[in-house]
């Protein structure tokens, strides 16, 4: 007989029901781009037979169509983009939300030491600077340097408050 194992210690089975936990949230932005993709398709398709249509009954106006295949497939790659853009940052989002460590408020809160406190200041800087530096790809958003902006600032607080307490930064490791 073979030994059987037991899976319920160790860390390997807390990172397996770690991922478990966010295995729907994974699966429905999956679906969600899935269908946003296929639904774009479906109208690309759409008007390139629109095009083939008209093509074929008007011969002598084939540069309309072929101007409008062109602009179809112009918007269908825009879109995909767009699509594939936003589903990044949905899932970014939400494995941001479910990554947040229980009973902490934000990444400048009181109880985490100075160094501690500017990692997370630098941490709010770059996923703010990130999130925003996606949306100069997208013509319909505009980014919100206000708000890239105001996590600098955060940022320098915390270095001045570190540098007036005497603590040194923290070295992520």
């Amino acid at each position: 007989m073979a030994e059987r194992y037991d899976y319920g210690s160790g860390a390997l089975c807390d990172l397996v029901m770690s991922g478990m936990k966010l295995y729907p949230m994974v699966v429905g932005a999956g679906l969600a781009y899935w269908s946003e993709l296929a639904g774009t398709a479906a109208s690309c398709y759409g008007d390139a037979v629109e095009a083939l249509v008209m093509a074929l009954r008007d011969p002598l106006n084939s540069d309309a169509a072929a101007a409008k295949l062109a602009t179809s497939a112009r918007r269908y790659l825009l879109r995909t983009g767009d699509i594939s853009e936003m589903a990044i940052l949905d899932l970014h989002g939400g494995l941001k939300s479910r990554m947040v460590r229980p009973g902490a408020v934000s990444p400048l809160g009181t109880s985490e030491t100075g160094g501690e406190r500017i990692v997370g200041a630098l941490r709010s800087v770059a996923d703010a600077a990130l999130n925003e530096a996606w949306k100069f790809e997208s013509p319909e958003t505009r980014p919100d340097l206000e708000g890239v902006r105001r996590s600098l600032e955060r940022a320098l607080e915390e270095l001045r408050r570190a540098q007036s307490e005497g603590s040194a930064p923290a070295s992520p490791s």
